[in-house]
């Protein structure tokens, strides 16, 4: 890690529980609450690049894949989501299995994807 890093991680609201995570130890249920509450994503960023580096180096890995959308319509009502439709929406949409089938086998043809 360096300077600025450690500085940073030093620094942060939560540096006593980091410094637990590096040490490999296992956390207490509040511990993770102030995790989550923590505003400094930046030093909790460093801290989860370390510990990736530890398990698997610096290997990255891509898979193949789309990610089909079958409907649109849905009863959530999410406040973030611009994507769904309520039920009976002139816009909404419900692809049929032959549809489903149709677009996965022209993904696999044309881009060699390996997941859907």
């Amino acid at each position: 890690m360096n300077f600025f890093a450690q500085e940073l991680v030093q620094k942060s609201d939560v540096s006593d529980i980091l410094d637990q995570v590096l040490q490999g130890k296992r956390l207490a249920l509040n511990d993770c609450i102030r995790l989550l509450r923590s505003d400094n994503t930046y030093a909790l960023g460093i801290i989860g690049n370390i510990l990736r580096e530890k398990l698997f180096g610096k290997v990255a890995t891509f898979v193949n894949n789309i990610i089909l959308n079958y409907t649109n319509v849905c009863i959530t009502y999410c406040k973030f989501c611009a994507f769904y439709r309520v039920p009976g929406d002139s816009e909404g949409y419900t692809l049929s299995v032959d549809d489903v089938v149709k677009r996965v086998v022209t993904a696999k043809d044309q881009f060699g994807i390996s997941q859907v």
